[in-house]
Parts: C-alpha cells; sequence; structure tokens
C-alpha cells in the first residue's frame, strides 16, 4: 500500500509543477510576454524530462515489459 501512495505523489509533484509552468507559460504568451512564455514552456519540458529520469532511477514504476522468462 506504501508503494502505492509513493506513486501517487510523485504524479502529483512533477504533473502538478508542470502544470504550473503550462499555465505560466500560456499566461505569459497571452500577456504578450513571449521569452517568459518560451523560459516557461522549457522548464515545463525539463520538470516531464527530470520526472521520468526519476522514476526509472528509483524504480518508481517497474517495468513489466521484461522478456526475461524467455
Amino acid at each position: 500500500m506504501a508503494e502505492f501512495w509513493i506513486r501517487i505523489a510523485f504524479i502529483l509533484a512533477f504533473g502538478g509543477g508542470c502544470f504550473a509552468f503550462y499555465r505560466a507559460a500560456a499566461r505569459a504568451e497571452r500577456n504578450g510576454d513571449r521569452p517568459w512564455a518560451i523560459i516557461f514552456g522549457i522548464a515545463c519540458i525539463a520538470i516531464l524530462i527530470a520526472g521520468v529520469v526519476i522514476g526509472y532511477y528509483f524504480e518508481i514504476f517497474e517495468d513489466d515489459d521484461d522478456d526475461d522468462d524467455a
């Protein structure tokens, strides 16, 4: 049960961070501040990449595609 909550917290932390930067980029774009929109967009992508890398490094989401028994 603890693994479930660890996964949920991981998804909420990185998903929430990514969503916050996406919203900031959209708001900056709407206000006509293109340089900040680009910076926030890059930060959003960086958070997604960091989440994937950290998730695989700490094996938060196990890989079920292993064909070790073949």
